[in-house]
């Protein structure tokens, strides 16, 4: 059932320090400052066939890039907060009917008032939360009652779902990090909507990570109703709310300051994207810990396959597979290891590779500087992009993004989430041998000797020698420039076929270089390719308008220039 908020009943955004029914635990100094924490090293590669999803993905790269602006991550706060008169109905966690905007329910409770009342609902959410701002709501009292029973009340931890690996872990189960650190007693219920059971791998991560709390947990579907109890508190949204006074203002690379501007919407999303819960940070040390013991041995290089009859496949696999064993990569499964062994994996592997999807929420257990490559396209760029930045942020990983071609029948067309689903991934020949070149490159701290040698013969003139060095190596297709140096020498000394797929190869890497499009159109017009010059000729319009029309015209006044062989170790 979708959580929805119905006009008769629709409730207000509660403001914690504003409204009653929110207080802090007795005891202790509370402060809800974030803190920044160490740059992220987020990145992505590009491999997909289609030249103009290829441009449509770089453009939006480039938009999030600056969007998220990832000099470094913010880690927020969570506190357990006693709480009165809450309940849970339609998907929504209330305190005296007023909507609770804090971890996992926070973004759900946005998109659901977006889905139902649409913009208009959303627009007087922020309005209410800008105006409080605005009378400067006071810091969330504490507590006043000091009785020892205060810490037994019950610990109520809303979950998206009771089968979700990612969200469940990150979302809900770090709460159980909470629950120890402030010495808290009482029974903790995991609440979620009706029609909700949990899976065996849900509870086995209770029992793995937090075995001596286990007996105190219980999985809740459906309404409940609490006059006082207890729950995790993340300070995000609170930070939105409220003026640096209460939470100092947190400022980018510029001086900037954000998230508190007048367009709340404006401010949130550049939030989110680069922020994270620090009980995400305290359940990874409890992990690592129970993990300790593991040893292993767990290979340095793994692929994580999916098991057969799962969604999003990998098309092209068995090629992948073939690959990566060459580099000494071993294939498993987490499907088939405990928590705690996958746990013990991550913090031992050196470099891992996957296709997108719950299973990168293990990056959060990695050591400082372990490489995870993400198989995707741009379905899950649109889609998904950023769920992951949280917990390589955490461990301090290198998470690199390798988008292919979607596994879907129309090649020209992105699916639709809502009508095609989430697709999986297809890996043509290229993206393959370029995964290789990059993990090659990865693998070799004294960068590929391969390229220093070809590029010495190709600034010598000696283009049959680099031809010859780059025909059978992968490495020619390790950036933008190699292909481009590669498609000149094979085009200087007439291996027309070669010198094409490379001219091809460094515009799917880096769609925006004109030179790159203006020689591979006269080669094609000059070999009488018409139908593919005009095919990559309206790409080229399409990705860089002005310097198409700058290439046009050189040709309608030059047509000597059509010449690709004349042309072919020209300079870059």
């Amino acid at each position: 059932m979708k959580a929805s908020v119905k006009s008769k009943d629709n409730p207000e955004v509660f403001i914690p320090g504003l409204d009653p029914g929110m207080s802090f635990l007795p005891g202790g100094q509370v402060s809800p400052a974030a803190s920044l924490d160490r740059k992220t090293e987020i990145s992505y590669l590009k491999s997909a066939i289609s030249l103009p999803q290829t441009v449509a993905l770089e453009r939006m790269m480039q938009r999030s890039v600056t969007e998220r602006d990832n000099e470094t991550s913010i880690i927020f706060p969570s506190f357990p907060v006693v709480v009165e008169n809450f309940s849970f109905r339609a998907g929504l966690p209330l305190i005296n009917g007023r909507f609770v905007l804090t971890g996992a329910s926070g973004t759900r409770i946005r998109n659901a008032l977006a889905k139902s009342h649409g913009e208009a609902a959303e627009a007087a959410m922020h309005e209410r939360i800008n105006a409080a701002r605005a009378v400067k709501p006071p810091l969330i009292p504490v507590l006043q009652d000091q009785s020892l029973e205060i810490r037994g009340l019950p610990f109520l931890i809303e979950a998206r779902n009771y089968y979700n690996y990612y969200h469940f872990t990150s979302e809900s189960l770090i709460y159980l990090s909470l629950y120890k650190k402030f010495g808290l007693t009482g029974p903790i219920s995991f609440f979620t909507k009706k029609g909700n059971e949990p899976r065996s791998y849900i509870r086995r991560t209770v029992e793995d990570f937090y075995p001596d709390l286990a007996d105190r947990v219980t999985f809740e579907a459906g309404r409940m109703q609490h006059a006082r109890a207890i729950i995790p508190f993340n300070t995000r949204y609170y930070y939105h709310m409220t003026g640096p006074d209460v939470m100092p203002d947190i400022r980018n690379g510029q001086g900037k300051v954000l998230g508190r501007s007048s367009e709340a919407t404006e401010g949130m999303k550049p939030i989110a994207k680069r922020s994270r819960d620090a009980s995400l940070d305290d359940h990874r040390s409890i992990a690592l810990a129970r993990a300790s013991d593991i040893g292993g041995p767990f290979p340095k290089r793994v692929y994580i396959g999916r098991k057969s009859g799962r969604d999003r496949g990998v098309s092209g696999e068995g090629k992948l597979i073939e690959m990566l064993a060459r580099l000494g990569f071993v294939e498993m499964y987490f499907e088939d290891m405990t928590p705690l062994d996958q746990v013990a994996l991550c913090r031992d592997v050196e470099i891992l590779v996957s296709a997108h999807g719950a299973g990168f929420t293990n990056m959060l257990y990695s050591s400082p500087g372990a490489i995870f490559v993400e198989l995707s396209h741009l379905q899950t760029a649109r889609h998904r992009f950023g769920d992951f930045n949280m917990h390589a942020a955490a461990s301090g990983a290198r998470y690199i993004h390798f988008f292919a071609d979607h596994l879907f029948d129309d090649s020209d067309r992105v699916p639709s989430m809502s009508d095609d689903g989430h697709v999986g991934v297809t890996l043509s020949d290229f993206a393959v041998t370029r995964l290789e070149a990059c993990l090659v490159d990865m693998i070799e701290a004294d960068r590929s000797p391969v390229l220093v040698e070809a590029r010495w013969h190709f600034d010598k003139g000696e283009y049959e020698e680099c031809a010859n060095i780059l025909a059978d190596s992968p490495m020619r297709f390790l950036h933008s420039e190699s292909a481009y140096m590669a498609a000149r020498a094979f085009s200087a000394v007439g291996r027309i076929a070669e010198a094409k797929e490379c001219y091809l190869a460094a515009l799917r890497i880096q769609p925006f270089r004109p030179k790159v499009f203006a020689d591979l159109l006269r080669l094609l017009q000059w070999h009488g390719e018409a139908d593919e010059f005009e095919r990559h000729l309206a790409l080229f319009r399409d990705a860089l308008p002005r310097q198409a029309r700058t290439f046009e015209d050189s040709l309608a006044t030059d047509p000597t220039r059509s010449s690709a062989l004349s042309q072919a170790a020209g300079t870059t």
